[in-house]
């Protein structure tokens, strides 16, 4: 409970939420696979999105075809490559649907940890919105007549704005200023 002593008398405000740093705990248990299927599903995604995939399954299909096409004794893939097209076929089979499991556990993460996030941003706004009403009570409480003023000049302000048209409004319709002018019934001037 907060209390601001003033020279009218006491007010108290109370808090209904406690309001408390978010933990970083789950940033760490975030990025920890929670069962084996999560973490062969990480370990092939980024096996196979690495530069040594490629180069080590560039060489041994590069071996593949050299010695199917140069064997002299036996030949166990000939020209078409049908058995490595087949392999090729089951080993993009089995990568999808894994790499697929991957990127649904990166969204999971990204959805915990938008969550969070949106979490500290509302806390944020609560301690701002709740230091913004400690500094008015102190204002209004210790310089009232620099708050009157304060809210004159706001109240100027606002009462200026709300009188002149936003020049967007104008802009957004296609009009041009010559246009308007005609339409309020003035005449646009001629160049000499």
């Amino acid at each position: 409970m907060a209390t601001i002593t003033t020279q009218n008398g006491t007010r108290t405000r109370t808090a209904t939420k406690q309001l408390s740093a978010p933990s970083t705990d789950w940033r760490r248990s975030l990025h920890i696979p929670q069962n084996f299927g999560q973490q062969l599903a990480d370990g092939v995604a980024k096996g196979m999105g690495s530069w040594t995939f490629i180069i080590v399954q560039s060489a041994i299909v590069a071996i593949w075809i050299t010695l199917n096409l140069v064997g002299f004794f036996y030949h166990w893939d000939i020209y078409p490559f049908i058995l490595l097209n087949l392999l090729f076929s089951t080993q993009a089979a089995y990568a999808a649907p894994i790499i697929m499991m991957s990127q649904n556990r990166q969204a999971q993460k990204d959805h915990i940890r938008d969550d969070h996030e949106a979490e500290e941003v509302d806390l944020l706004y609560q301690i701002n919105q709740r230091q913004l009403e400690i500094l008015t009570l102190l204002r209004t409480n210790l310089c009232p007549e620099d708050a009157e003023k304060m809210a004159a000049s706001l109240s100027a302000m606002g009462d200026a704005l709300a009188q002149k048209p936003p020049k967007a409004a104008t802009m957004a319709t296609g009009a041009q200023p010559a246009a308007s002018a005609k339409a309020a019934g003035a005449t646009p001037r001629r160049r000499r």
